[in-house]
């Protein structure tokens, strides 16, 4: 029998991986599914705001996960000191030449979705 057990936020670990990814993924697919540039405040927000993550962002946390992606992915995320240093993903047509990486952004960005719903449960009448 196969037993699908669920970390402290709900996710089953069948679709766990690295913290370290699971973070680059969200940041990748906060900035993609954004029309517009965010602050790093914004995106502080919404990380805090995230129930997968606990605390805050640091700064120096956010620059590593964006050489880490960059690394990883090919994919900058860059700033834009003209616009009140925002952050965008400056070439996103880089996702599209690779399938796997597109299939993986794909694929994991589901358990945010799980996560904020586990965590809606006691809330919901």
């Amino acid at each position: 029998m196969l037993r699908v057990l669920n970390n402290k936020h709900g996710i089953p670990r069948l679709f766990m991986i690295s913290k370290t990814y699971y973070r680059y993924i969200w940041l990748l697919n906060l900035l993609l599914n954004e029309k517009h540039a965010l602050t790093l405040e914004e995106i502080c927000k919404r990380w805090e705001e995230c129930p997968a993550f606990d605390g805050a962002l640091p700064i120096r946390t956010f620059h590593e996960h964006r050489k880490g992606i960059k690394e990883m992915f090919g994919v900058e995320i860059a700033c834009d000191r003209s616009h009140g240093n925002t952050y965008n993903v400056k070439n996103p047509e880089v996702l599209d030449e690779h399938k796997a990486t597109k299939w993986l952004l794909k694929r994991y960005s589901i358990p945010q979705d799980f996560a904020t719903f586990s965590s809606l449960k006691d809330r919901i009448l």
